[in-house]
């Protein structure tokens, strides 16, 4: 289960290290983030750090959810 802190962490402080884990954890397990992660992410994002808001769903592409 990938949470809120993750996301957040991925998208906005873009290090190589957390791109590599999630990648890796992506391709070699089968990854879940429930759909109020999504949004409760989309509603931190927009209010705490805006400009990201256009890669919300383009980083959510690559992850199924629930």
């Amino acid at each position: 289960m990938v949470d809120t802190n993750i996301t957040i962490s991925a998208m906005v402080f873009k290090s190589a290290k957390m791109s590599d884990v999630l990648r890796k954890a992506r391709d070699e397990h089968e990854l879940c983030i429930a759909s109020y992660s999504i949004e409760e992410t989309k509603r931190i994002l927009n209010n705490k750090f805006a400009g990201v808001e256009a890669n919300i769903d383009k980083f959510f592409e690559d992850y199924p959810s629930e």
